[in-house]
C-alpha cells in the first residue's frame, strides 16, 4: 500500500458519528448547512475551494426507509468531498454522520494518521454545521 501511495498519492477518508440525536435536532443542522450552500461555493474552507454543494438521496438498507433529503455533499477542488447525512431518520432518533475523504499526493503527508491528515476539512465542517451546537455534544460519540 505504501509503494502505491509513493507513487500515485493517497486518498484518506474519516467519519465522524454523532449518535442518537433526536431527528428534531438533527434536522435543524442540515438546513443550517443546507442555507449555507449559494455562499459555499467558491470559499475555501480546510484549504481547498468548494466547487459544488448539493442534496443527495439515501435508501437506509436495514429498515428499507427512502429518504430523498437525507444528505449533503460538499465537493471541493482536487476531490476533497464533506458529506452530512441523517441515519436511521425512521425510528425517532438519528445518527448524523460526517465523512470526510481527500487525496494528497505529497509523500510527506502519506504517513500521517487519518485524523490528522483529514484535520483541516474536519475544521471545515465543524465550522459550517457546529454539530456541537445542534447536538448538545463537544465531541462525536464514534471517530472511524
Amino acid at each position: 500500500m505504501h509503494e502505491h501511495w509513493r507513487r500515485f498519492g493517497r486518498h484518506g477518508d474519516a467519519r465522524h458519528d454523532h449518535g442518537t440525536v433526536e431527528t428534531e435536532n438533527g434536522r435543524p443542522m442540515m438546513e443550517h448547512v443546507r442555507r449555507q450552500f449559494p455562499r459555499l461555493v467558491g470559499t475555501v474552507p480546510g484549504g481547498r475551494q468548494v466547487s459544488l454543494c448539493k442534496d443527495f438521496a439515501h435508501r437506509d438498507p436495514v429498515d428499507g426507509c427512502e429518504r430523498s433529503r437525507p444528505g449533503l455533499r460538499i465537493l471541493l477542488k482536487e476531490g476533497a468531498r464533506i458529506g452530512f447525512r441523517l441515519a436511521g431518520t425512521c425510528m425517532g432518533s438519528a445518527t448524523m454522520r460526517i465523512n470526510f475523504d481527500a487525496y494528497d499526493p505529497d509523500p510527506q503527508r502519506q504517513e500521517e494518521d487519518a485524523q490528522k491528515f483529514l484535520a483541516l476539512l474536519i475544521e471545515a465542517a465543524a465550522g459550517i454545521a457546529k454539530p456541537a451546537e445542534f447536538t448538545g455534544r463537544k465531541r462525536p460519540t464514534v471517530i472511524t
